[in-house]
């Protein structure tokens, strides 16, 4: 059995939203992310997104062919988005009618 290694911390990058990593892979394999599985979660190998999978019930992986790649794992909150959008325009049209008094 071989052994698995996490990625070094030199070679990783950590924020709110994403994940970096440069990592070289002697054959196609699946990454795994210890990251729970949302499909808010995008995943980018060398800037081209690939898709995310369920992995062990509720974690995410990415399949990542051989060689050295650089892989970004961003969260993009589309509800969050979305409910942002209504919220504008809610304000809009609740303002709406005060703006004659301004005149």
């Amino acid at each position: 059995m071989e052994a698995r290694l996490p990625v070094p911390d030199s070679d990783m990058k950590v924020a709110y939203d994403r994940i970096e990593a440069d990592i070289n892979l002697p054959e196609d394999r699946y990454v795994f992310f210890s990251v729970p599985y949302r499909k808010n979660w995008h995943c980018y190998v060398d800037g081209e997104r690939v898709d995310t999978e369920r992995a062990n019930v509720m974690y995410t992986t990415a399949r990542v062919s051989s060689g050295n790649h650089h892989i970004i794992l961003r969260y993009v909150p589309v509800e969050f988005y979305i409910g942002l959008f209504f919220f504008v325009l809610s304000v809009y049209h609740i303002s709406k009618p005060f703006s004659f008094y301004s005149e």
